[in-house]
C-alpha cells in the first residue's frame, strides 16, 4: 500500500513540513526507518533519535530540526495508532474451525471467527465480527458483543470464587449467574472472567483487557475501561467509565472505582476510588499524598 504524506495528513488532520508529495509504503520505529517509511515520535526522550532516523517522514506534537517530513498533530500517539490501521490491515477471513467444539444453542452472528480447539457451551450469544482465537473456553450462559477480540488462552464464564467455612469443611456457593460482554471489547490472552453467583459479570463496550487480568464474580466494568496485565479485581467490585488500571493492581471486593479514575501499577486498592482520583501505592492512596509519604520515609531513612 501507498500512501503520500498530504493523504496521510488529510487523514490525520496534520500540518506538514517539508515534502507533501513524499510517498509512504510503511511505517516502522525510528531506529529501523527507511527513507519510504513513516515513523513517530510520542515522547521527548525519543528525540534524539527522531533526529538521527532516516525515515521519510515524522508524526510529531512539535516541530523539530530535521530534513525529513513532518507532519504535525496535537497527540502522536493517537495519530500513530489511526496510521497504523492505514498500512496494517488483519488478513483474517471469517471462519468456524472444525476443532472448535460450539453447542448446538449457541447463536453465532454473521462473519466471525472461531479458532482451532474453541469451545463454546450451550446458550451463549456471539456477535457479528467477533474473533476468538485458538483455545478459548466459554461457558454456557454466556453472551458477547459485536467487533470483539478474545485471545487465546482466556476463559469466560467459569465458576467464582464462592466458599463458606464450616465446622469441619468448606461449603461451596454453586455459581448460576452468567457474563455479559458489550461491543468492541477485546481481552487478552489467557484472562479469566467468573460467572457471576446469581446475576451477571458485565463489561462494558470498548473494554480493553491485557493478558493475565483476573475479573471475579459480579464485577461490572464500566465503558472504555483500560486493564493492563496482572491485575486482579475480587468479586461484586463496580469499576466505571474511562478507568485507567495498571499493571499488577490488586482490588478489593465490593468496592467502587469512580468514572474517570486512575490506579498506578501494583497498586493495592483497599477503599473505593473516587471520580476523577488518581491512585497510587500499597495500600493505594490518592497519589500526591503517596509522593509525600515516601519523601518522608526516606528522608528518616537518612537520619
Amino acid at each position: 500500500m501507498e500512501k503520500s504524506v498530504r493523504e496521510i495528513s488529510d487523514f490525520l488532520d496534520g500540518q506538514i513540513i517539508g515534502n507533501h508529495e513524499k510517498k509512504i509504503i510503511g511505517i516502522a520505529v525510528l531506529e529501523e526507518a527507511t527513507e519510504t517509511e513513516i515513523s513517530f515520535v510520542t515522547n521527548k526522550k525519543y528525540l534524539q533519535k527522531a533526529l538521527e532516523t532516516k525515515a521519510g517522514a515524522l508524526i510529531l506534537s512539535e516541530k523539530i530540526q530535521t530534513n525529513a517530513t513532518q507532519i504535525l498533530v496535537k497527540d502522536s500517539y493517537l495519530a500513530f495508532a489511526k496510521v497504523m490501521s492505514l498500512f496494517f490491515v488483519e488478513n483474517l477471513v471469517p471462519k468456524i474451525s472444525q476443532t472448535a467444539k460450539i453447542h448446538k444453542t449457541v447463536f453465532l452472528g454473521k462473519n466471525v471467527f472461531i479458532g482451532e480447539n474453541v469451545f463454546i457451551g450451550e446458550n451463549c450469544e456471539i456477535g457479528e465480527n467477533t474473533k476468538i482465537f485458538p483455545n478459548v473456553t466459554i461457558y454456557p450462559n454466556t453472551k458477547i458483543g459485536e467487533f470483539c477480540r478474545i485471545h487465546s488462552g482466556t476463559v469466560i464464564g467459569s465458576d467464582g470464587f464462592g466458599f463458606v467455612p464450616t465446622e469441619n469443611s468448606v461449603l461451596k456457593i454453586p455459581q448460576t449467574g452468567s457474563v455479559k460482554i458489550g461491543d468492541f471489547v477485546e481481552i487478552g490472552a489467557n484472562c479469566t472472567i467468573n460467572c457471576g453467583t446469581l446475576a451477571s459479570t458485565e463489561i462494558g463496550n470498548f473494554v480493553k483487557l491485557d493478558s493475565q487480568v483476573h475479573i471475579a464474580h459480579n464485577v461490572k466494568i464500566g465503558k472504555c475501561t483500560l486493564i493492563a496485565a496482572q491485575t486482579g479485581i475480587s468479586g461484586s467490585t463496580e469499576i466505571g467509565k474511562f478507568v485507567q488500571i495498571g499493571g499488577q493492581v490488586g482490588i478489593g471486593g465490593h468496592l467502587k472505582i469512580g468514572d474517570f479514575a486512575k490506579i498506578g501499577g501494583k497498586s493495592g486498592v483497599t477503599k473505593n476510588v473516587k471520580e476523577n482520583e488518581t491512585v497510587f501505592g500499597y495500600p493505594a492512596r490518592e497519589i500526591n499524598l503517596t509522593k509525600k509519604i515516601e519523601a518522608v520515609l526516606r528522608k528518616m531513612a537518612k537520619k
